[in-house]
């Protein structure tokens, strides 16, 4: 056999060598399908980086950094409805909760999911019973920091409380209070809701997986404006109605009979999140109370009433259950009023299924359940949950907020929750308690109004019927006034109504009042230290330090002012607490280094506590920086030299100058003050010229005098009444009463001798 010769190569020249262009032509042909993928995916994050850039979509985490006043705090994000409302101009939002970045040792944190009921409606931040309960944990444990965070909304579900576990388990809990279940078919994302993307509980949590890309907000947000476009009767309903209530926009698929397809998607979807919370809270051994939904089952008759073949109508039963009230059989007539409760078609009331399905969750968790159903029924009459305890149809009164605080405190408490040693006795919402609380008439009013406009919509009122409940209002008083504006301009709010109240006790001298506005105020929201140092400078006015210090202490545990840290210091120095007075006063000084009293103060606190070298220190930087001061005057008799001829002559002509005054020789007195001046500038020299003045009635010159006393004496409130009433007699009314205003700013219990106020309010027509 012959064989074929090869090349030096080692190549067989009879086999073809390949083809390079081949090669080429493959390489191409992946690198083209390689583009073809990437293109796309890079066109997108392209989007998605422009998107983040622009910030579509806001900030949409559930904690943020709470501003440079508080920095040492996380607060809630009050945009964080935007994750779930993409249909409705107005959002809701959480509570103005905040809380330690750095959790403290001795920390106790809670924090709490749940609707409208659990953000305190129709009240603000002072009646939720969160915070109710937080007041009652920090009694009983006193030696720990405690911190029950909210993170309640309006008109959302389960899905999110679901979806805020993550974040929440970021923050270190101690445990996690809920109490939900009311908004599941309506709530944001529910079964039933404007709001829905699906009656699918895996197509949702999807979707909140990928909300985080702002791609993704951006789709959903266009698929909302196509949604309007083509269903016009969706569209009107969330239009921005004035008469139009979130309750009312919310609402997709009004009826949904119990048994039903829809209500069976509710309920599957109530108890699948519901154990997906447990699990998550579980796995981070964290915690969970649950507690059972009540509702007003006795005063408030079924929205919806229709009748099947396997049901009776839920009116019917509503109406058995009124003749079995009449008749005295309480037990049974409660057991129909629930059973009508479920029938109602509209699903505003949870059903008696779903507290099984809480006591069925905790069972499997092994987890406590506050029995709420049995206190709010042994606190109502016959046992029938009505109208005491409640606003409306779920959504409780003051007293029933106290009850549901007390439930979670005495359900902690029976589960060794904080600690195994509690104080042993019971918790009562007494009305001691209710009253010294942060609330007001102005809660009340407002509280009233709410249910008024909430009642004068849809489903309490046709849908064709416009809301005209606030129309009807009568309003008689400033208070009035101020609850309707908060109601109707959501620029305004309860916050600022208090204020504004307040403020106007305060130039009223009405302090009881203003202090009770404050108090509501502080109570409300617990992190503003505004509202703490204006409490404390009326009681200091009044002359109630006791009071004002607890109330300076806890601005100083908030944030930092110098007006807490130096009354704190005085009202310490006075209750002989010099160690802490001093740290206070050298606080202050730190921030406003050309304050000579609280200098002064700080000298004195030293002397007293046996720092005489550091307390002589100051007074001999006094003399240099603040030589005219009356203040160093004061610390020359206790650090000073002996009184040099000077000094005693000074206080010769002082006195016989005041003598001169009292006995209206005010020529005398004026030669003699200008003598005390030659030798010394005093401001107690220019004050008591400018009252001779006066009574020459030189306005003119009094005013001078009384303009340079306030340089030497700035806190001394008799200088500012009389040079209001110099101004006065220069009919200058509105520069006085402007005087006036700064003086009782500053001395609330500054008294008015002369009626300068009355006098003045009749010159300006007020």
């Amino acid at each position: 056999m012959k064989h074929r010769s090869k090349s030096r190569s080692g190549i067989d020249p009879g086999i073809p060598a390949p083809d390079p262009s081949v090669n080429i032509q493959h390489g191409k042909k992946t690198l083209f399908t390689v583009l073809t993928v990437l293109i796309p995916v890079i066109f997108l994050l392209l989007i998605e980086i422009v998107l983040r850039l622009a910030h579509y979509g806001g900030d949409q985490r559930l904690f943020v950094s709470a501003p440079r006043e508080v920095s040492k705090y996380m607060m809630l994000n009050n945009k964080v409805g935007s994750r779930y409302f993409f249909m409705q101009k107005t959002l809701p939002t959480p509570p103005k909760d905040l809380f330690l970045k750095n959790k403290p040792a001795n920390g106790y944190r809670l924090f709490v999911l749940g609707g409208s009921t659990t953000a305190g409606f129709p009240y603000e931040g002072n009646i939720m019973f969160s915070r109710i309960l937080q007041h009652r944990l920090a009694e009983a444990f006193p030696d720990r920091t405690v911190e029950v965070v909210n993170t309640a909304m309006s008109a959302v579900c389960s899905y999110t409380f679901l979806d805020f576990m993550d974040e929440i388990l970021k923050q270190k809990p101690d445990g996690i209070l809920f109490y939900a279940g009311h908004n599941e078919f309506y709530g944001a994302l529910g079964v039933a809701s404007t709001e829905s993307l699906g009656k699918f509980p895996g197509f949702v949590k999807t979707y909140l997986g990928l909300r985080r890309f702002r791609i993704f907000l951006l789709m959903r947000d266009l698929t909302g404006r196509i949604r309007l476009l083509f269903n016009k009767s969706l569209s009107r309903r969330l239009k921005e109605d004035p008469t139009a209530t979130l309750m009312e926009r919310i609402v997709s698929d009004q009826a949904i009979p119990l048994n039903s397809r829809m209500y069976e998607l509710g309920r599957k979807q109530f108890t699948l999140n519901l154990r997906g919370i447990l699990s998550k809270a579980g796995k981070a051994g964290v915690p969970v109370m649950l507690s059972e939904l009540v509702s007003n089952v006795k005063d408030q008759a079924p929205f919806i009433s229709q009748k099947s073949d396997t049901l009776p109508p839920a009116a019917d039963v509503f109406t058995q259950a009124r003749a079995e009230e009449s008749a005295g059989r309480f037990r049974h007539a409660g057991s129909l009023y629930r059973r009508a409760k479920d029938l109602d078609a509209l699903r505003f009331r949870a059903t008696e299924e779903f507290n099984r399905i809480i006591h069925e969750a905790a069972v499997s968790f092994s987890l406590p359940v506050v029995g709420m159903k049995q206190v709010f029924e042994q606190a109502s009459l016959n046992g029938l949950i009505g109208d005491s305890l409640m606003t409306d149809h779920l959504h409780p009164n003051i007293r029933g907020y106290f009850y549901m605080a007390d439930a979670f405190f005495n359900t902690m408490r029976e589960n060794g929750w904080m600690s195994r040693n509690w104080a042993s006795g019971p918790v009562h919402s007494d009305d001691v308690f209710i009253r010294s609380w942060g609330i007001t008439r102005m809660d009340s009013v407002y509280a009233d109004l709410a249910i008024s406009y909430l009642k004068g919509s849809w489903p309490f009122k046709p849908r064709s019927e416009v809301n005209r409940a606030l129309e009807k209002f009568e309003r008689k008083n400033l208070l009035d006034s101020l609850a309707l504006r908060a109601i109707v301009d959501s620029s305004f709010g309860l916050e600022l109504a208090h204020l504004a109240l307040a403020e106007h006790y305060e130039k009223t001298r009405q302090w009881d009042q203003a202090l009770r506005e404050y108090k509501a105020l502080y109570t409300t929201i617990p992190f503003e230290v505004m509202f703490y140092n204006r409490s404390a400078r009326i009681l200091i006015g009044l002359n109630r330090q006791e009071e004002a210090l607890p109330l300076l202490l806890k601005s100083i545990e908030v944030g930092d002012t110098e007006f807490a840290y130096k009354w704190a210091g005085q009202i310490e120095t006075a209750n002989k607490d010099y160690a802490q007075a001093v740290g206070h006063l050298q606080r202050a000084v730190r921030m406003n280094p050309t304050d000579p009293q609280t200098y002064y103060h700080l000298s004195i606190a030293l002397a007293l506590s046996g720092q005489t070298g550091k307390a002589e220190d100051i007074f001999k930087m006094m003399k240099t920086r603040f030589p005219n001061s009356e203040y160093l005057f004061v610390l020359q008799k206790t650090f000073g030299k002996p009184e040099s001829t000077e000094e005693a002559e000074w206080k010769r002509i002082m006195a016989r100058a005041k003598a001169c005054l009292d006995r209206n020789e005010n020529d005398e007195a004026l030669s003699l003050l200008r003598r005390s001046l030659e030798i010394r500038e005093s401001g107690t020299a220019h004050h008591w010229m400018g009252m001779a003045l006066l009574k020459r009635r030189d306005t003119a010159g009094a005013i001078a005098s009384f303009g340079r006393a306030r340089k030497f004496l700035p806190r001394d409130g008799n200088i500012l009444y009389y040079l209001a009433a110099a101004h006065a007699m220069e009919r200058k009314y509105e520069k006085a009463s402007a005087i006036l205003d700064t003086l009782y700013a500053e001395h609330p219990g500054f008294g008015d001798p002369s009626n300068l106020k009355g006098q003045l309010a009749r010159k300006l027509g007020r």
